[in-house]
């Protein structure tokens, strides 16, 4: 099974992606923050990444997760997509290395689901 670290969530909305990774065949596994993310993909192997743009735990950005990611040189392998609303947080994520990625307004969209299951594919 695929997995998806999901970085940054509050419970509710990491309860509406963990249904959005069930249905794209894939586990879903949660990070508070920064420090708990990266600790997570050190031990563990993770498919795709779900970032928050604003974390829930202490209002940080996503953005600067995904740039990191992106610099680090066995982690930016791994697909990144940042989660909002905002066009203008997923144009900047996309500089930054991440994949197209998606709104909380869109978990329930056909072509939010398809675009999972390609990456995951």
């Amino acid at each position: 099974m695929k997995k998806i670290l999901d970085i940054g969530q509050c419970d509710h909305d990491h309860g509406l992606l963990t249904k959005l990774a069930s249905k794209a065949g894939a586990s879903i596994t949660r990070a508070y923050d920064s420090a708990d993310a990266f600790k997570k993909l050190e031990s563990e192997p993770f498919d795709l990444i779900w970032v928050n743009r604003m974390l829930d735990s202490d209002n940080s950005y996503g953005i600067e997760i995904i740039k990191k990611l992106a610099a680090h040189p066995s982690l930016s392998v791994i697909p990144a997509m940042l989660v909002s609303n905002f066009k203008e947080a997923q144009v900047e994520a996309q500089k930054c290395g991440a994949l197209t990625g998606f709104g909380k307004d869109n978990l329930s969209e056909p072509t939010t689901l398809a675009a999972i299951k390609a990456v995951l594919s």
